[in-house]
């Protein structure tokens, strides 16, 4: 169906804009290990002046970042959620153990 010029497309019951969908590329979630051991899971990287406060450049080097879930056909509504699930799987979102900010930490 078309609408303004821009075709649409059916996904789980709701009209998605094809624009919006990005469904083709790799999507990947990663877990990054800094050195104090705390993580971060997400699809990109934290906020980096709150990386550069805690740790020299030197430290910064030693960041390990590994993909812990990746697929090619997942719709990006898919992606966050198996992002969100994921920040709470591993507890990255406690200030204790990881940089998530985000879902707030509920003990």
């Amino acid at each position: 169906m078309l609408k303004g010029g821009r075709r649409y497309y059916a996904n789980k019951e709701k009209l998605m804009m094809k624009n919006d969908v990005k469904h083709l590329d790799m999507k990947v979630i990663y877990k990054i290990t800094y050195p104090n051991g705390k993580i971060y899971i997400g699809q990109g990287s934290p906020n980096r002046s709150l990386i550069e406060k805690d740790f020299t450049s030197d430290q910064i080097n030693t960041i390990k970042k590994e993909i812990i879930w990746e697929s090619k056909t997942a719709y990006i509504e898919e992606v966050y959620e198996k992002e969100i699930e994921l920040i709470k799987k591993f507890r990255s979102n406690d200030p204790n153990k990881g940089y998530n900010r985000w879902p707030k930490f509920i003990e």
